[in-house]
This record gives C-alpha cells, structure tokens and sequence, in this order.
C-alpha cells in the first residue's frame, strides 16, 4: 500500500483487489492439436485494517532558544486536541525535535552571515487500527493552525494485515472463472472442454474503490 498542510491526495480505505489467469490452454477433445486460450478474472473489496498519520509541529523565533519555548508552548495544543478527538495517548508516537536556522543571502547567491530566523520541529506519527479515525484527523489536523499551531500534514497510509489469505482465495476464483468462460465458448461451438493443458497466474491489481489502475507487472496502492 500505497506523502501543504494536507495533501491534495488521501488513500481511499476501501481497497479493491483483482487477480487475472492468464494463458489457461484447454484441450478439445476431438481435435487433440485443438486448443482454445481463456483469460480468467475475479474481484474482492476490503477495508484496511491499520491505518498511519504522521504530521510536523514547528515554531520560529529570532533565537533558538525562543524557537524551542514557542515549539514546547505548542505541544499541550496538540496534546489537548488529540485527546478531544479520543486519539489515545499510547498511540502518539513523538520524534525527536530538530533545528534550523535560515540564513540570509545576498543577491550573488552567497550567505551574508546574518541569521533571518531559528526553527525548531518536531514530526508525530500515529498507528492505529481504526482508519476512520486517521483518516478523520488528516483533515482535520490542519485546523491547529487557528490555535496557533503551525501544523504540516502528511498523507495517511493504510495497510492490510489479510492480504496474504485473499491474494490465494482470489485467484482461486479467477481460476474457476477461467474454467468457466472457456467451457462457455467449447460448447458453444458443439464441442466440449478436454483436460488442462496450461495456466499462468497473472499479478494482482491492488488499487481504491472505482479506480481503473492497472500495469503489467502489478499495482499495488
């Protein structure tokens, strides 16, 4: 699976996954030169089960020292705002802080040894396995910016833990579908379908809900 203060784009949590059988050769039984190739689909939709928001908090001073108070005066904002929206503490998991320091330049491009500003940052991530929620406070986030908080959002990420299991379960049933559709089109001609003579699996397409995503070796959102 599948990073402004909130990124223009957010990863759909409804997932649809699709395999293809490729290449599925099927024997006739009254010519046994005769052949017929059939491709195979299936679909799946599913909700990750974990999702992932990470944002920065930062403040600027005209030292370092009062960048870091202002960063430190900012974090109870945050704390007290993560705790109205029912964000246990346990899943808050802070960086370390760091600092910069913006130096002038002059107009050749070369540093005049003035120090315009001190920043100081400290980036956050939260884990959690209800994915509403994180998709709730990636657009929500961005509004410490009215308490004072300078706030710089990443996209969330979602994951699923079940993929494994339904990557075995979809292609078996893109497989049936193959078996299918091939022996649609032998009867249809007054005959009927011999034993297998060759399959491929193909890759899975992993992309949201509606997309039509695809590639050759696989997509995987």
């Amino acid at each position: 699976m599948n990073h402004s203060t909130i990124s223009a784009s957010i990863i759909a949590l409804g997932l649809v996954v699709s395999a293809s059988v490729m290449a599925f050769t099927w024997r006739g039984n009254v010519n046994a030169d005769q052949t017929v190739t059939v491709t195979g689909s299936a679909t799946a939709i599913f909700k990750s089960d974990t999702g992932v928001i990470r944002f920065t908090v930062s403040a600027t001073g005209a030292s370092a020292g009062e960048a870091f108070t202002r960063l430190r005066s900012r974090i109870p904002v945050l704390t007290a705002f993560l705790t109205a929206a029912d964000v246990p503490e346990e899943s808050i998991e802070p960086q370390p802080m760091s600092a910069y320091a913006r130096e002038e330049y002059a107009n050749n491009g070369m540093p005049t040894g003035r120090i315009l500003y001190h920043q100081y940052s400290q980036r956050f991530e939260i884990q959690s396995g209800d994915v509403d929620k994180i998709r709730e406070l990636s657009l929500t986030l961005a509004s410490l910016i009215e308490k004072g908080v300078d706030v710089t959002v990443e996209a969330p990420e979602y994951f699923f833990s079940g993929l494994d299991a339904l990557r075995i379960s979809i292609q078996a049933e893109a497989a049936a579908n193959a078996t299918e559709r091939a022996k649609a089109l032998v009867e249809a001609t007054g005959r009927r379908l011999g034993p297998l003579s060759g399959a491929r699996m193909g890759v899975l397409q992993i992309t949201p809900v509606l997309s039509n995503m695809v590639a050759d070796y696989g997509y995987n959102d």
